[in-house]
Order: C-alpha cells, then structure tokens, then sequence
C-alpha cells in the first residue's frame, strides 16, 4: 500500500494494523474516523510529508524514501524515533514478564532448558537497551550538531560517529531477536499448552516487525539525510 495525502487512516489500519504504534507517536489514537492523512496532519500540526515517509517507509521496504527529504528535519526524525525507543523498553519489560509466566506455567518440569531460554532473553535486553542507549546519547546528539552546523553555515562538528559503524550494530540487533524468536517458536520445552504462549510469541513477532522498519527509518530517512549534509560539508 502506497500512503498519499487522501488516503484515509482507517484505509492504512485495515490494511496493516501493526502501523497503530507509529500512528501513536504521532499522537494519533483510535478515534479518527473517516478523516485522510491530510486532514488529520492539518489537525495536529504534523509535517505531512515527514509522515508520508515513516508510513510508507514502515509498511514498505522498498519506499523510496528521499523523495521529500528536504521537506523535514533532522530534529523531526529523532524526536519520532527517541518515542519508538521509549516504547521499545516497555515492550521489554512486558515480554520479560511474559516470558516468566510461560517458563513457570508450561515448563516447569525442564530447568536447564528454561534457564537458558531465560539467559538468552536477559542477554538480548541487554543488548537492545544497550544500544538504544548509544543512539540516545552518542547517535542522535551528533545527527543534530550536523545539521545545526550546516544551517548555521559552519562546518566545524565537534565530534564524529562511526556511522558505518553504528549500521552494522543494527544489523547485529536485527539478527539476535530472529535468534530469540526461533528459540522460542523451535526449543520452548511446552510441557502444557497456554494462550499465553501464544501471547508471548505475538509480541515477541510484532516487536520484530516494529524493530526492522524502525532501524529502515533511522538507516533510509535520518543517515541518508545526514550523510547527505556531511557530503556537502566536505566532512567525511
């Protein structure tokens, strides 16, 4: 599906609901009726085109995303993506409860095999919180001294970030929750069937989903962006 200004908000729930946690970040709740992009942009003082681009890019892959790049700002991506990353720890925090509640119920009777399921999670948390913590501190401070920078026509960054870097972490965060998810879809020793099972294997699913297009926007929308603006400040 292709988002355009006309296009109705319920049109782009019904075709994928996993976009409402992006809606929410914009401050969009249930509620909307028939009211299109648009309409609903105008209503919340919302950059449409900066929109357009999260939306098609989360349920798109292939979006071309530089379409409009020069319509919004650098400060416009983080704020959007430092709202994702609260989310993403609460999400943590749920899963972990979750996952204690599986282990405990349905599979009780295998310690070992519960106890590295658990270590591998606790392991993963980590990781992810880890590395959210890099982008909050170290990532976007220095995406926006660029683009400070070169709207104040001045080409002297403090500090650099390897950016090349930084992309490969993603990758490595991409690959370890594939790696908790089949762990707990293949190995799981279920010793009784639960639909809290069935819970924890959803979010576990969604978080992934949320988490790849995530790291599309930050990776096609701000690094594109900014290494565009080093570009022309003959800084890398």
């Amino acid at each position: 599906m292709h988002v355009l200004k006309d296009t109705k908000l319920i049109d782009i729930v019904n075709f994928n609901y996993h976009v409402l946690p992006v809606l929410n970040r914009f401050g969009i709740f249930a509620g909307f009726g028939d009211k299109t992009v648009e309409q609903v942009c105008e209503q919340k003082d919302i950059n449409i085109n900066f929109f357009l681009g999260i939306v098609n890019a989360f349920l798109d892959k292939n979006y071309k995303t530089d379409d409009f790049i020069d319509d919004y700002r650098i400060a416009d991506i983080i704020a959007y993506l430092a709202k994702a990353h609260k989310d993403y720890i609460q999400q943590l925090e749920y899963l972990e409860k979750l996952l204690s509640q599986v282990l405990s119920t349905c599979c009780a009777s295998r310690k070992n095999e519960v106890g590295l399921i658990s270590d591998f999670f606790l392991s993963y948390k980590k990781d992810l919180i880890n590395h959210i913590t890099f982008e909050d501190t170290r990532i976007f401070p220095y995406c926006l001294e660029v683009e400070e920078k070169f709207l104040s026509n001045n080409g002297n960054i403090e500090y650099s970030v390897d950016l090349d870097y930084y992309k490969n972490e993603h990758m490595n965060i991409e690959s370890k929750i594939v790696d908790l998810k089949s762990i707990i879809v293949k190995y799981l020793p279920i010793d009784t069937p639960s639909k809290l099972l069935n819970t924890l294997i959803f979010e576990i699913y969604d978080l992934e989903n949320d988490l790849f297009s995530h790291q599309s926007i930050e990776d096609r929308l701000l690094l594109t962006k900014v290494e565009a603006i080093l570009e022309k400040l003959n800084v890398r």
